[in-house]
């Protein structure tokens, strides 16, 4: 019984402190906290393959991009193997390696593939912090 009224007596608390702030005039501003935007790159690496297919790449882009895959995949399994560095080493080589990749596929985009890759990027954003919002 003391843990409930224990909660109780938080969710009331909150709702006294939120109260004042709505009497004091301060609510939630709609901004964008530039600082917090991902870059193209890590946008990227969200869901490639789900990413990629939106973007609707050309031919020989996807044949870029499989080999790029390719080479990354390669990179990863020595990386794997490499037992003469720690466990930190590798998944921070790990992170460069996948990092690396993202940065060659965005190179091959063209201005309007990179366009619609900053809106997907957006409504992620938006969708995660509608998100938030509801808890």
């Amino acid at each position: 019984m003391a843990l409930c009224s224990g909660r109780l007596l938080a969710l009331a608390a909150a709702g006294i402190i939120f109260s004042g702030s709505i009497a004091r005039g301060q609510t939630r501003k709609e901004t964008i906290d530039y600082g917090r935007l991902p870059s193209l790159e890590e946008a990227l690496g969200r869901d490639v393959d789900g990413t990629l297919e939106r973007l609707n790449l050309k031919h020989h882009q996807w044949e870029t991009v499989e080999k790029i895959f390719e080479y990354e995949a390669a990179q990863l399994q020595m990386n794997r193997g490499d037992y003469n560095f720690s466990v930190a080493d590798r998944l921070l080589r790990e992170q460069q390696i996948r990092h690396h990749a993202r940065q060659q596929i965005v190179a091959i985009l063209t201005g309007e593939q990179r366009q619609h890759l900053t809106e997907l990027m957006l409504r992620r954003m938006a969708r995660a912090e509608n998100r938030l919002d509801d808890y």
